[in-house]
């Protein structure tokens, strides 16, 4: 049961993103150019459209962004309080080898911080797809996000936008994200 429903959110959260790329402008020509770049609003909501019956489950572009979205914001929300929280939060989404990686990182962290707590949230802003080929089940996504770091007793956060480039293999018959590189905060 929780498997299904864990599958009807990735579904819905699919339905969301092709929703934005039907609906956006089109920002590249008709020849299948690979550089898109999708504005993901603040507030967004949607309907449960995998009781409609109207999703294409095969491993598709949309979906890569759904995960590129979900996985973003998820890894890049942490908390000293438990530092471990965003790895287990994006296990889903992570291909094989990633996991592995994910595990020994948890294995090697200290726990949770004794001083003061520090929060970083995350929010997706914009997507790049700098690659895409379905038929060798590759991909590579640009993320944007919208992070605020927040220090216990510290009066205000700080704000900054930084850039989390995801690299995706099709695995197991979906989309995973097999390698996750930040670049510099802004």
């Amino acid at each position: 049961m929780k498997r299904l429903a864990i599958i009807a959110a990735l579904l819905l959260v699919a339905a969301v993103a092709t929703y934005f790329v039907v609906t956006r402008k089109a920002s590249s020509s008709k020849n299948g150019a690979t550089n898109t770049t999708i504005n993901v609003p603040v507030n967004s909501s949607s309907t449960n459209a995998a009781e409609n019956g109207n999703i294409n489950v095969a491993p598709s572009r949309d979906q890569m962004l759904a995960i590129a979205r979900l996985f973003a914001e998820r890894y890049g929300t942490v908390t000293t309080a438990n530092p471990n929280a965003n790895l287990d939060s994006v296990m889903l989404f992570a291909s094989d080898a990633l996991k592995a990686t994910f595990v020994r990182m948890e294995k090697s962290n200290a726990g949770p911080s004794a001083t003061k707590v520090t929060t970083t949230s995350s929010q997706a802003l914009t997507f790049s797809i700098r690659s895409f080929d379905q038929t060798q089940g590759r991909g590579e996504v640009s993320v944007t996000l919208q992070r605020k770091e927040q220090t216990d007793g510290l009066a205000s956060p700080r704000n900054y936008t930084q850039t989390l480039l995801l690299t995706f293999v099709i695995e197991h018959g979906a989309w995973k994200v097999s390698v996750a590189a930040w670049g510099p905060a802004q």
